[in-house]
Order: structure tokens, then sequence, then C-alpha cells
């Protein structure tokens, strides 16, 4: 991980982009999409790959990658046995892609984003690095 001053702020964001996730993915009636839902997988899993990658340098993004891949798996699997929506091979396929997209745009444009923006804005917090 980077060395963040802002450490636990940053781990806030993104198990509460987890949790958004995880509710939107259990929810019985999740919010009605235009097109295929598939989109709405990329772009969540896009969106928590890159925020991972702006705590974690390249050389760690397979554990993200891993670790957002399981976590797709088993929302998979929490679908199948809820009884109001089902368990989809391509959902698990449309996670993947956007973890891969997410963690491509971390690794090529973006990537150590979050120890960027706190010397940007030179968030200390009363101490220094």
């Amino acid at each position: 991980m980077y060395p963040l001053r802002w450490t636990a702020w940053w781990w806030s964001g993104g198990l509460g982009l987890i949790f958004l996730v995880l509710g939107l993915s259990l929810m019985p009636s999740p919010p009605a999409m235009t097109g295929s839902d598939k989109l709405g997988h990329v772009s969540a899993y896009a969106t928590l790959a890159f925020w991972f990658s702006g705590l974690y340098p390249r050389k760690r993004f397979w554990m993200i990658l891993l670790a957002l891949f399981a976590f797709g798996v088993m929302i998979e699997g929490l679908q199948g046995l809820g009884g109001h929506r089902h368990a989809e091979y391509y959902d698990a396929l449309a996670n993947l892609a956007g973890i891969a997209i997410g963690l491509l745009v971390g690794s090529i444009f973006t990537g150590g984003w979050c120890a960027r923006i706190e010397d940007r804005f030179n968030f200390t917090g009363g101490h220094e690095r």
C-alpha cells in the first residue's frame, strides 16, 4: 500500500463503495437500468478497481483483481440463494471486465492517485510523512 496520511479515510471510501455494490446486488428489485445490466456490472467493478488502484502500487494490482473477482463471485452465489435474483455466469464475466478496465485506467493514467491528491492539497493531518 502507498504510504498515505489518510489511509482510514481512503479505506472508508472503498468500503463504502463495496457495501453500495453489495446492497444493490442483493436487493430484491434493483433500480431499473436502460439496456443490458452487464453495463452496470462493468461500471460498478471498474469503479471499485479504480478506487483501490489509488491505494496500491501496480505490482499489487493482482491482489485487487483477485479480491474483487472473489467478491463478485460471492455476490453471484448469494443472489442464487436469495430466491429473488439469479446467479449468472455472464455477470461474473462482466465484473471481471470491469475490474480489468478499472485496473488498466489505474495503471496507465492514474495509479497512486490517492497520494497525489494528498500531496496536491497538502493533507498533512497534523503530521508529515
